[in-house]
């Protein structure tokens, strides 16, 4: 269903119990609908593009999600309720310019090994990044960040690190990277 001139999420989705992947990327999509937690085998859900602002409050009940890929909306802040989603290993929010701050709950996501967060306006990184122990991925470039924690030296498993295109004046002594 990417790529079309949908409004809004297609009603007929809600009894798809079963599906694991849906594509939904460039439309015009506004609202992340709160039934969306009844698709609980859904493991990959691509929204980029669209014109979503906010999502539930709750999305438990997807705790098989392991792709989110919200890249390009009006996203007002960093959805929270994402930090609910244990089973996320990717989840892409750049190019959402009104999201300034990343949650100290992002400690749930043990399991993230990519994280986007390009071109959002973050000012900074939380110290929790570092309990995200499995990320691979961090792509934080074209932001506002002026200084990096010194717990990003607890992502052992990190790969690539991109904080290009930002205010950063301090970087820290960084150990096991």
């Amino acid at each position: 269903l990417g790529e079309n001139r949908l409004t809004e999420f297609p009603l007929c989705v809600k009894t798809l119990h079963k599906l694991q992947n849906l594509w939904l990327d460039q439309n015009s999509i506004g609202e992340f609908p709160r039934w969306m937690n009844k698709l609980n085998e859904l493991r990959y859900l691509n929204m980029e593009m669209n014109e979503v602002s906010l999502l539930p409050d709750d999305l438990q009940g997807m705790e098989h999600l392991q792709q989110l890929y919200l890249r390009s909306n009006a996203l007002m802040k960093f959805p929270e309720a994402v930090c609910e989603l244990s089973g996320l290993c990717e989840l892409n929010v750049s190019q959402n310019d009104k999201i300034f701050i990343l949650p100290g709950s992002v400690v749930n996501l043990r399991l993230l090994s990519m994280l986007f967060l390009d071109d959002c306006n973050l000012n900074q990184i939380p110290d929790a990044i570092g309990y995200c122990i499995s990320l691979r991925c961090l792509s934080a470039g074209g932001n506002t960040i002026t200084l990096v924690p010194a717990a990003i030296s607890g992502l052992t498993s990190l790969e690539i690190l991109n904080l290009s295109m930002n205010k950063i004046c301090f970087f820290p002594e960084v150990y096991n990277l």
